[in-house]
């Protein structure tokens, strides 16, 4: 009867062994340098073992219309077991046009998961996820790469100029101690305001023909 009961705690222990988390023992995430993103991260540790990672900020329209947003980081952690982080952003609206789609472009140095049960969308907007290793490293240098494309849904509202996007996501992954991270933003034009950039740009065009 001993031995049983010693094996019932053991056979316990190992499953709970198996569904812990990892303790991150140090993180840093920041904007990558370039004036289209500023932010500020704040991590928070949950009564479950996981992580929240917060990042409040400001996505800038960038010169030669390139609204491309980085925010870089690296974290360590204490075992290789399964660390969870949520991520959550509100991006406030500072490009010079309506947002009725912002695509997230997670990369990671391991394999990760991501799930649609966790997802966070804005209210009436939907949110569609593909999460595929990356056949070449990159714009971050790594090899592991998850794709959240948010749009506007049925009753749904565009982003205006000044507005706030917020979002989240879960993100699960396992295989190393050592983790370099990469959340890629890029806001997508409300197609009236892309048809008004575009005929600006063709009325300039012409305009330099008539000149030429």
């Amino acid at each position: 009867m001993r031995h049983l009961t010693t094996f019932a705690v053991i056979v316990a222990l190992l499953a709970f062994a198996s569904l812990g988390y990892a303790e991150i023992t140090s993180w840093e995430c920041e904007p990558d340098g370039d004036p289209a993103l500023d932010c500020d991260v704040t991590w928070t540790p949950e009564l479950d073992g996981s992580y929240t990672m917060e990042m409040d900020g400001v996505h800038h329209s960038y010169p030669a219309g390139n609204d491309v947003a980085h925010m870089v980081g690296s974290f360590t952690t204490d075992t290789e077991l399964d660390p969870t982080i949520w991520v959550i952003s509100g991006i406030d609206n500072d490009t010079s046009f309506p947002w009725t789609a912002y695509q997230v472009n997670v990369y990671m140095s391991s394999p990760f998961a991501l799930s649609n049960e966790t997802v966070y969308s804005p209210p009436n907007w939907d949110a569609d996820i593909t999460v595929t290793p990356a056949s070449a490293p990159s714009g971050c240098g790594y090899d592991y790469m998850g794709t959240i494309m948010y749009s506007v849904g049925t009753g749904g509202s565009p982003i205006p100029v000044g507005g706030t996007l917020t979002f989240g996501y879960k993100m699960s992954f396992d295989g190393s101690l050592n983790y370099g991270y990469c959340q890629e933003m890029i806001p997508i034009p409300e197609p009236a305001a892309l048809t008004l950039l575009l005929s600006g740009l063709m009325l300039g065009g012409f305009i330099w023909l008539r000149r030429r």
